[in-house]
Formats: structure tokens, C-alpha cells, sequence
């Protein structure tokens, strides 16, 4: 099979295949692949790796997340919302749930990040997955 280049719309098709074979998959879209090509592009060297590399005491951790979505839809009794990052904790079985807030904290934030997690142990978390809780 012949090696195809970027200009022969294989991020256009990988994300038809993606859609085909896991119709249930949200966020492999065309967009989302190019940005995820754009985002390793600028981090060759891994972005994880550059992450801890700026943590005094990031030699002593192993990050295991997996990225689940960005402004990840969720309906709830009808209605649509979106939680601003999701990730899934692969050595505890979890989903970390981020909240983006460009105010200083208030108490409403709590019952607003409640909200989120129990959406997520409902409508997302697999029996054998540990609960989300708000620590």
C-alpha cells in the first residue's frame, strides 16, 4: 500500500472510520483530529513529559489519564451541558472531572461541580469504575 501524504484527506476518513466503527465515540471528529495533530505537533517531545519536567517533584509520578473530551456534552432530563475537561484515571478506575472558572471560587461553584459528577457516575461510569466524588 503507498505511503499517503497530509493532502490526501486521511483525517477526513479516519474520522468516518472512527464514527463507523464506534458510532457511540464522541470527539474524533475531523476538527478534533486536526487540532490533536496540531496540539502533538507542538510537543514532540510529549506533552505529558513537558508537563512533569515543570513540577519540582515530577520524577516521583507516573501520570496514567487518559483524555476524554473537551467541552464534553452531556443530557441531562433533556437539557444539554458540557463539562470543560474530562479525563479518565486509568490506575484508579475513575473519571477527573475539570471545571474551567475564571472568577475567584464561590460557594455556588460546588453545587454547580456536584452537578457534574453525579451526571458523570450516572450517565457515563461503568459498574466496575470507581464513583466520582468531590474531594
Amino acid at each position: 500500500m503507498p505511503l499517503e501524504g497530509w493532502g490526501s484527506k486521511t483525517l477526513q476518513r479516519l474520522a468516518k472510520d472512527i464514527e463507523g466503527a464506534f458510532p457511540n465515540l464522541t470527539g474524533f471528529s475531523f476538527r478534533n483530529l486536526k487540532s490533536m495533530r496540531q496540539l502533538a505537533e507542538s510537543y514532540p517531545q510529549g506533552i505529558w513529559e513537558t508537563a512533569v519536567s515543570q513540577i519540582p517533584w515530577g520524577h516521583n509520578i507516573v501520570l496514567s489519564f487518559a483524555f476524554v473530551g473537551r467541552q464534553y456534552p452531556l443530557d441531562v432530563g433533556g437539557k444539554d451541558f458540557s463539562i470543560d475537561l474530562l479525563f479518565y484515571y486509568v490506575i484508579l478506575h475513575c473519571y477527573v472531572v475539570i471545571k474551567l472558572k475564571t472568577h475567584e471560587f464561590v460557594p455556588r461553584d460546588t453545587g454547580q461541580m456536584s452537578f457534574y459528577l453525579s451526571a458523570v457516575d450516572d450517565l457515563i461510569r461503568q459498574s466496575d469504575d470507581k464513583r466520582v466524588s468531590l474531594n
